[in-house]
């Protein structure tokens, strides 16, 4: 026989175990929890004032099935604030028209289901599946039921971005991950834009304008203003040699008056300073051959830089 403590206790075990029952009903059902309740009627014990009341497991379970609908209605309204919708199988969709049951109280299984697939590339892909998608020529992204030209265009397949697909500085969440894009896609297009045009310009400019075309060049002509006077005019001393003859040399042979020796004539010429040219011999015995020089000296000179291969002009006529 137990006492009344006893009975206390246990009659607390006994509504743990009631509401932990309705609590596993409730996850796998619809409905009020407790209405599954089978507790009924009130349990006293004069003595200690011991009451157990059915009431109170009835408290206890409206109070569960208030906050596990408020729990999952503020769920759902994050899911949907990011773009996230269920349907009436649990199934994610992003699309709102899609959602066939917006008022339901999903149980937790569809509603972890949809936190996942929130940020789920491959949910993605498989909402925008329905159509085809075409890159042009110049990189835009065009769809078959659009209406546009596909003509040229390549088809695409859908996956998820990367931070060099996106613009530099742009932020996404791929598959709950945060993406801070490097704009590296746009700077190869851009690179690949600029050297293609550039090519393409040079390649039908060159072919398409060539034939017939006339270019008229007119080159510098010195006149009295090209001239003027410099300090640093370069004169060139060059030579030119003649026969040879045999005589007595006094540098070689001085100690044999008698000897005899090689002698070479030749003749220096100056370019431009206005030296006379003047002829002369050495003695092939103790000298080498003379061999062009120059020397500075001041005069009248060209002082325009330019010469007379410098272009004046250029005019291109087209035929």
């Amino acid at each position: 026989m137990i006492n009344i403590k006893e009975a206390g206790i246990l009659g607390l075990l006994v509504l743990c175990c009631a509401l932990a029952t309705v609590g596993v009903a409730r996850a796998d059902n619809d409905g009020r929890r407790a209405d599954k309740l089978h507790s009924k009627g009130i349990m006293k014990y004069s003595n200690d004032q011991v009451v157990i009341d059915s009431s109170d497991l009835t408290y206890l379970a409206d109070e569960i099935d208030t906050l596990e609908k408020d729990y999952k209605t503020k769920i759902l309204s994050y899911l949907n604030g990011i773009g996230t919708y269920l349907k009436s199988d649990g199934s994610v969709t992003h699309t709102p028209s899609a959602s066939d049951s917006p008022d339901r109280l999903y149980d937790f299984s569809m509603l972890l289901n949809g936190i996942y697939d929130s940020q789920s590339s491959a949910t993605a892909v498989a909402d925008l599946s329905g159509d085809t998608y075409f890159k042009t020529a110049v990189g835009r992204l065009i769809t078959g039921s659009s209406g546009a030209d596909t003509a040229g265009a390549a088809a695409v397949g859908l996956s998820a971005a990367t931070a060099d697909e996106l613009s530099a500085g742009m932020v996404a969440y791929v598959d709950g991950r945060l993406l801070l894009g490097t704009g590296a896609a746009n700077e190869a297009y851009y690179n690949l834009g600029y050297t293609d045009g550039y090519n393409k310009g040079y390649t039908d400019g060159y072919t398409q304008e060539l034939d017939g075309l006339e270019i008229q060049i007119v080159y510098h002509k010195h006149t009295d203003q090209c001239y003027g006077e410099k300090d640093d005019l370069v004169c060139t001393i060059s030579y030119t040699f003649g026969d040879t003859y045999t005589a007595h040399c006094a540098g070689c042979q001085k100690g044999d008056p008698e000897a005899q020796t090689t002698f070479r004539r030749y003749t220096a010429h100056h370019s431009s300073c206005g030296k006379n040219d003047y002829q002369s011999q050495y003695c092939t015995n103790h000298s080498s051959p003379k061999s062009a020089s120059t020397h500075t000296y001041s005069g009248r000179g060209l002082i325009c830089g330019k010469t007379e291969e410098t272009v004046e002009s250029a005019t291109i006529i087209y035929p």
